[in-house]
């Protein structure tokens, strides 16, 4: 009886570090920051707000929706860092380089340190339409709002890597816009 136990026992213990030694790694991703440097730009004091994304996004997998309605997530594939982190931290990046001589950060922030300019952005949609990967971003300057749409095109089936890529480019657009508001608000 003992030699049968020791014997499942053992059988069991292969077949666990086979299963461990079997599972792929995941791998992950991040954003990042595509804006050129520039010399001059915004002075003051310009505050970006967290980034707000909607919950099915908020994953540590990689995921997007189809234009059928249809969630889909990167099994593999993950976030380095929390998205809306990431977002928050690629825009602050983004208009720090565009703005070398204004003083660029994300919050939040004690009242004492409220800055001249704020920006509040939600992402509302990201969503795979054929080809075409499509941010939807509400967001506001002061008290100006608007909702833009930002579109690249990517594989019908977008890699873990084309996807961080194509959302860098789009955040990219959209400090565009921000910084175009900026200069036009200032």
């Amino acid at each position: 009886m003992k030699i049968v136990l020791h014997h499942s026992l053992a059988v069991l213990m292969v077949l666990l570090l086979a299963g461990c030694a079997s599972s792929a790694p995941y791998r992950y991703y991040t954003l990042q920051p595509m804006a050129e440097q520039q010399e001059a730009g915004l002075t003051g004091s310009v505050g970006i707000m967290p980034v707000v994304i909607p919950s099915w996004l908020d994953r540590s997998n990689m995921a997007y929706i189809d234009d059928g309605f249809q969630l889909h997530q990167l099994r593999l594939d993950r976030w380095g860092e929390p998205l809306a982190e990431a977002i928050t931290r690629v825009l602050t990046q983004n208009l720090q380089r565009k703005n070398p001589q204004a003083d660029v950060f994300h919050g939040p922030w004690l009242r004492s340190q409220r800055p001249d300019t704020d920006i509040q952005a939600e992402i509302q949609n990201l969503m795979l339409k054929g080809r075409q990967l499509e941010l939807e971003v509400s967001w506001r300057i002061n008290d100006e709002r608007r909702v833009e749409y930002y579109k690249v095109v990517v594989s019908e089936q977008p890699s873990a890597f084309e996807l961080a890529k194509a959302i860098s480019g789009q955040l990219q657009q959209f400090s565009d816009d921000l910084q175009h508001s900026l200069v036009a608000g200032s």
